[in-house]
């Protein structure tokens, strides 16, 4: 094949737009260049002839290639034809075989299905011949009452019969079945007179001497041992029959020992019924020793059918209305031995002691008040407990079996199937769930309790050092820590018996008491009622008391999220949700913040004399500017008597929200009281304005008021903000009172933009203007004059932020600060405009 002429990429001739023009006029720019014509047009000669030998090769051997093409598909197609004759012949043979191994198999599995079934009937024969023997043998020792044997070919038959289930119909196999099921039903019958014999074992209750002395003969029950195994033998339904059968002839004489109505039968004598039944379990441990199997739990539900029983009795009791069933030390010491009881069958029944269920000693006098473990009568009461103790669980009785329910139990009967053992409910809970829905009068006692310590709260007269805990960081009365201790011993008590309904009725009487002391609370300041104190008086020395009262609500409030943790921690899952003292926080937070406008009502009754001495001044008469006023040193004197003593007694928080709400209601009071001044001259702005300068620094200082240099603190930024800003305002009104009335209008604009006719015109009343002069700037400045005479003043330049401040929360101080701050940011370019026009105009 010809190889391709690689043409050459900057060959003009190979150019998309080839311009022959443009070509010639290149080689032959001049009539000199036509020299070279002869030997350019002999190369493009040659050129052209190549050219074409090189295409006709080309298209020559391009030809040849589909011929070879053409003939290389036609051997494929040849071949592919091949190949499929071959794949069928294949698949011809290969059914052919398969016909043939069919052919040769099916002789094969008639042998194979005829091997199969002779070996299942050898089997059934053998397993046939096997069952016939049993059951001959079967019948025979049950007749002999061989019970052990018995019960060992009753094991035998079952599994044998298992096999004939599909050959039900089988004459020989019905019959058998009928045999079996008759020698069953008199081993049933053998087995229940065995167990009828051995008669109430509490028949001799009536006479605990006698039945000890006729326990005293282990073993004389041991036949039954091999009873036992035919009926497990026999199967469930059997052995729960004989278990109910033994269980009802022991309890029988139970209810006739505790008729209803009887002295026996009260609460106070609930122990003589635990105590007949130790007796009969003592019986029971003693006769019938290695008897009953292990996983019949015989003694287990022997004490479920107790507690059944008891669990009805009390039931009743407590549902006729009984006086006993009134006295909550009757209630409370029955409920705790019936927890005593189900703590100790669960050690012996159900494993180790829950000790969250515990019962531990409580004890209570006659009145029904707990009794403190740790007084003389406590510990006395302590050791006769143990002593009682001790006498009971230290005898022991025939071959060493404890009298007391923690006797051990043996280890056997491990490993017994789920159905031979079967369910039986929780112990604990059986006899003291009955007392859930009748202890009212255990709530009503705790209510009363909590009642008098409410009382005993109101009846604290003033903050005496007997009155005050200082134990804490702070101050607080100490009626709310014993309200609190309380609580936690009454929730020790309650939890000991139940944490269910009664816990939760309980944890309401705790939120009532709660609610009650917020309100006495609030009844401790000078004012209760209302939402606004409208200038309160504090005696001296009251302010103490205010402080006390805020410090004992802090405490509440930070304390009953605790409480609720732990009432949640100990109560019923059930009940859990339903618990929330967030309610019960509110009212505190409400003390809070009503105690602390009581602090700054206080603070400003006793700044209103110095209010009433800046009021007397005439200063549209003063001559000449001197120190600070006197009303000045007044107001210095009331701060300085009244903020560092409630520092001192309040936390950091609640001492900033009182700086914060004083200086919001001090400042606007201040500005008012400068805006009802009649006039006020040169000298007067002058002299208010060195007085305005001193309150500045007094408010600044106050946050750190009576501290020396190495106590002070650092002044909340938000409040040095706030304070500035106010100050400012003011001092911007009393420069414009001083400014000449030809300049008032400008600065009044530069200084003031957002203030409007009424601003202007208590501006220029202060300077004493006359109404027409006042009504000519007013027509200038085209402003409403009967707006202006309609309006007073805001003791607030327009412009104000008015930020609506929560006042009950921990967090309404820190919200105020903050939005002061944000508040104050937003304005701060406008001020400083405002100051550089101020400059410029006074310059």
């Amino acid at each position: 094949m010809m190889t391709a002429v690689t043409m050459v990429d900057d060959d003009p001739l190979n150019s998309p737009d080839f311009d022959p023009v443009d070509y010639l006029n290149h080689h032959f720019p001049t009539e000199r260049s036509l020299d070279r014509l002869e030997p350019f047009m002999s190369n493009i000669a040659v050129q052209i002839g190549d050219l074409g030998d090189e295409i006709s090769k080309t298209v020559q051997g391009q030809s040849e290639a589909g011929h070879q093409a053409t003939r290389d598909v036609d051997e494929a197609k040849a071949a592919i034809r091949e190949l499929f004759e071959k794949i069928r012949d294949m698949k011809a043979k290969a059914e052919q075989s398969e016909v043939m191994v069919q052919e040769i198999c099916r002789d094969i599995k008639q042998l194979d299905f005829a091997k199969r079934h002779l070996q299942t009937t050898i089997t059934a024969l053998k397993r046939l011949h096997m069952l016939v023997t049993a059951v001959d043998q079967l019948q025979g020792v049950a007749k002999a009452k061989h019970y052990r044997e018995s019960a060992n070919l009753l094991d035998a038959v079952r599994q044998l019969l298992t096999h004939f289930e599909s050959y039900s119909q089988v004459p020989r196999i019905a019959e058998l079945r009928e045999t079996v099921t008759g020698i069953k039903n008199e081993l049933v019958e053998q087995t229940s007179q065995a167990f009828n014999q051995v008669g109430q074992l509490a028949s001799s209750t009536a006479d605990p001497e006698g039945f000890e002395r006729d326990a005293d003969k282990p073993g004389q029950f041991r036949s039954l041992q091999e009873a036992c195994l035919v009926v497990d033998a026999l199967g469930g339904q059997a052995r729960q029959q004989q278990i109910e059968s033994f269980c009802n002839q022991q309890m029988q004489p139970y209810d006739p020992l505790f008729p209803q109505g009887s002295t026996q039968a009260q609460l106070d004598q609930i122990d003589r019924r635990f105590a007949w039944f130790r007796r009969l379990l003592r019986g029971v441990d003693l006769r019938f020793d290695g008897v009953f199997p292990r996983h019949w739990r015989l003694q287990h539900r022997l004490c479920m059918r107790f507690l059944g029983q008891t669990r009805t009795a009390l039931a009743e009791i407590l549902d006729g209305g009984s006086k006993e069933a009134e006295d909550v030390t009757v209630l409370l010491k029955a409920v705790h031995k019936c927890l005593a009881f189900e703590n100790e069958a669960h050690s012996r029944f159900e494993g180790k002691e829950d000790e969250s269920r515990q019962a531990k000693e409580v004890e209570l006098d006659a009145e029904g008040n707990l009794i403190d473990p740790n007084s003389a009568e406590g510990i006395k009461q302590k050791y006769a407990n143990a002593s009682r103790g001790n006498d009971r669980d230290s005898t022991t009785v025939g071959r060493g079996v404890p009298k007391s329910l923690y006797a051990p139990l043996s280890a056997d009967g491990e490993g017994v199937r789920d159905e031979v053992e079967g369910s039986l409910p929780p112990i604990v809970g059986m006899l003291s769930g009955v007392f859930e829905p009748f202890m009212g009068p255990y709530i009503a006692f705790e209510r009363r309790n909590l009642d008098d310590l409410i009382k005993a709260a109101a009846r604290t007269t003033g903050p005496s050092n007997d009155d005050i805990d200082r134990d804490r960081k702070l101050p607080v009365f100490s009626t709310s820590v014993n309200i609190f201790v309380y609580i936690k011993n009454s929730i020790q008590r309650c939890t000991k018996f139940t944490t269910g309904q009664t816990f939760f009725d309980l944890h309401q009487e705790y939120k009532s008491c709660l609610r009650a002391y917020a309100n006495l609370l609030l009844a401790k300041l000078p004012t209760a009622q209302g939402t606004a104190v409208q200038q309160q008086h504090l005696v001296d020395g009251g302010e103490v008391t205010v402080c006390y009262v805020i410090n004992t609500a802090e405490y509440c409030a930070d304390i009953l999220p605790q409480l609720e943790d732990m009432v949640k921690s100990k109560m019923d899952a059930s009940f859990k949700e339903k618990v929330d003292l967030a309610e019960e926080q509110e009212p505190y937070y409400n003390v809070i913040t009503q105690a602390v406008r009581v602090l700054v009502s206080g603070l400003e009754t006793r700044v209103e004399p110095a209010f009433r001495a800046m009021s007397g001044i005439n200063w549209g008469t003063c001559e000449m500017v001197g120190e600070e006023s006197h009303y000045v040193r007044s107001i210095h004197d009331a701060f300085q008597s009244f903020v560092p003593s409630i520092r001192s007694l309040l936390s950091t928080m609640y001492f900033r929200n009182f700086c914060d709400k004083m200086v919001t209601s001090f400042l606007p009071s201040f500005l008012s009281l400068i805006l009802r001044q009649r006039r006020v001259n040169e000298m007067g702005t002058q002299q208010l304005l060195l007085d305005v300068y001193n309150l500045k620094t007094l408010m600044l200082k106050v946050p750190s008021l009576g501290l020396d240099q190495l106590q002070s603190t650092p002044v909340p930024v938000s409040y040095t903000k706030y304070v500035t800003k106010h100050m400012s305002k003011i001092e911007m009104v009393l420069k414009l009172v001083g400014t000449p009335q030809a300049m008032l209008v400008e600065r009044f604009q530069i200084m003031w933009p957002d203030g409007g006719a009424p601003d202007l015109q208590a501006i220029m009343t202060l300077k004493g203007m006359r109404k027409a002069d006042q009504q000519m700037i007013l027509d200038t400045l085209g402003m409403d004059d009967a707006q202006a005479n309609n309006t007073t003043m805001r003791s607030e330049p327009a412009g104000a932020p008015l930020v609506a401040v929560p006042e009950s929360g921990p967090l309404g101080a820190a919200f105020e600060s903050n939005t002061r701050e944000i508040a104050s940011k937003m304005e701060n370019s406008m001020r400083n405009m405002t100051s550089n026009l101020q400059k410029l105009s006074f310059r």
